[in-house]
């Protein structure tokens, strides 16, 4: 995947998330355990599953932490 390819993929995914789960978090430390979550997940994906799935899985870390560095715990966007 490409730089920019990559960047759509960012964006598509945060797009879906924010329509999926509006709510992203109560406080930044619930936040913290969403990314944490990612996290294991992108672990299991790589160690067990497809590198498509990975992908999936990074990109899901790459949203939350997005979503955190822009404090969607703190409000509803």
């Amino acid at each position: 995947m490409d730089e920019v390819n990559l960047s759509d993929a960012i964006l598509e995914c945060l797009e879906h998330a924010r329509r999926e789960h509006p709510h992203f978090a109560t406080g930044k430390y619930e936040a913290l355990g969403v990314i944490l979550a990612e996290v294991e997940e992108l672990i299991h994906a790589v160690e067990h599953e497809s590198e498509g799935r990975a992908l999936n899985e990074a990109l899901d870390v790459a949203v939350t932490a997005i979503r955190f560095a822009n404090k969607e715990y703190e409000h509803d966007l």
